[in-house]
């Protein structure tokens, strides 16, 4: 499911950062990504790609890595995938409640859980490399009403720079500081009533290869301080975007979203 939350196409216009990748929209009318993943010799990131589109690994409730289309092999040469074009907005929205925000941290947590436990290393741990299944008039920031648990879903992708390893713990704790600075511009600001997540980034950024948090030990903290938190403390309003500098910088002025965007999905 993709929400459709622009109102023309010139506001989706793409502008490409890679010459793998390309918008497109299908003879279904969906919105695409083609990525080119592999040449003549076979890609780790094509292996990895496969490893995670098995149906046994689809059915795992934290693979939250994108969903592919299809495989498409042109000649001997070139090996392509489809994808649905999800942005990597993941934070560029508001988030409403403070279960909101737990639940696109959830689902950032799990999916390490998940890579790790396959002996997969991301490799390059960045917001740009985390998509939402909202797309919107990609110079628009700070929407609001975006975040309706019941259809919002998040997920990792660009594995252009990831690895396969046997599985240890050394790696995974390197790979979990690196999620811990990523999660800290958008979450941080949540310490302030809830002290226990501040404690976690913070071990989670102290963790370096061979000592800290796995993405398992990770993953169990957090669930541990979202099942310690009350139906009126996860319900409660967001009114801080982010942490900057040590400090925070005040919810105030958000850009109002397209009345009907909500209404058109695909």
């Amino acid at each position: 499911m993709l929400w459709r939350a622009f109102t023309n196409d010139d506001e989706i216009t793409f502008i490409t950062g890679s010459h793998r990748v390309w918008p497109a929209r299908d003879t279904l009318g969906r919105e695409v990504f083609i990525k080119l993943v592999s040449g003549r010799e076979p890609s780790t990131e094509l292996q990895i790609l496969r490893m995670l589109n098995t149906e046994s690994a689809r059915k795992d409730h934290r693979n939250h890595t994108i969903p592919l289309l299809e495989f498409i092999s042109f000649g001997a040469d070139w090996v392509f995938v489809v994808m649905p074009r999800w942005p990597n907005q993941i934070f560029n929205h508001d988030f409403g409640t403070v279960l909101e925000c737990f639940q696109c941290m959830e689902a950032i947590f799990e999916a390490f859980d998940f890579l790790h436990e396959l002996g997969i290393v991301h490799n390059d741990v960045l917001a740009q490399n985390a998509g939402i299944n909202v797309i919107t008039n990609y110079h628009a920031l700070f929407l609001e009403g975006l975040r309706d648990s019941s259809q919002v879903r998040y997920a990792l992708y660009d594995f252009g720079n990831a690895l396969i390893q046997p599985t240890h713990d050394g790696w995974s704790t390197k790979e979990i500081n690196r999620v811990g600075h990523m999660l800290d511009l958008p979450f941080r600001h949540l310490q302030a009533t809830i002290p226990s997540l501040g404690l976690l980034l913070d071990d989670m950024q102290q963790s370096e290869e061979g000592f800290g948090l796995t993405a398992r030990v990770a993953l169990q903290r957090f669930l541990e301080i979202k099942a310690s938190l009350t139906k009126e403390q996860l319900e409660s309003p967001v009114h801080d975007r982010m942490w900057v500098n040590k400090g925070i910088l005040i919810n105030l002025l958000n850009t109002p979203r397209p009345k009907d965007a909500r209404k058109q999905s695909q």
